[in-house]
């Protein structure tokens, strides 16, 4: 069995909204031979063949607010993910999809998770990126969405 395949996605915060907690924010998958991403905008998984993916989201906070990932300590509060509609929005907790490997990078930047896209996570699914100014005592929380397809390994 192959390893995982390695992918990166940037991720920019330009905007909170204080109200609804929500960030403003911009996916972009980069390096060579990025993840694809739908119509929708969500990002859509095709293993071809690979043990599923290791994706290092990376934060850029440009709103100067120092918004981060939670530290490696909470790394379990970073992302939550559930098969179904990719608006679903999955609260806390809740780890169907995306499981965390390790929050680093300068000042908690890089979110670094594991997606099997196999058996029983392959198809649509939602997950949120949660990110914290006071590490961990709240969160803000970025909602995309995202696609499984394949799901065989060779």
């Amino acid at each position: 069995m192959s390893n995982p395949w390695q992918k990166t996605v940037s991720v920019t915060l330009t905007a909170v909204d204080p109200v609804s907690k929500t960030g403003e924010y911009q996916l972009q998958p980069v390096g060579p031979d990025p993840i694809p991403v739908g119509p929708d905008g969500s990002l859509v998984f095709e293993n071809a063949g690979h043990n599923g993916f290791n994706i290092d989201f990376v934060l850029t906070d440009q709103t100067g607010q120092g918004y981060a990932f939670p530290p490696n300590n909470k790394k379990q509060q970073a992302v939550s993910s559930q098969m179904g509609a990719v608006d679903a929005c999955p609260p806390q907790g809740v780890s169907e999809v995306f499981k965390v490997i390790n929050v680093g990078g300068a000042n908690n930047s890089v979110l670094s998770v594991h997606n099997k896209n196999q058996d029983e996570v392959v198809g649509t699914f939602s997950y949120v990126l949660w990110l914290t100014n006071d590490n961990g005592a709240s969160y803000i929380k970025l909602d995309p969405g995202g696609t499984n397809h394949n799901g065989m390994t060779s």
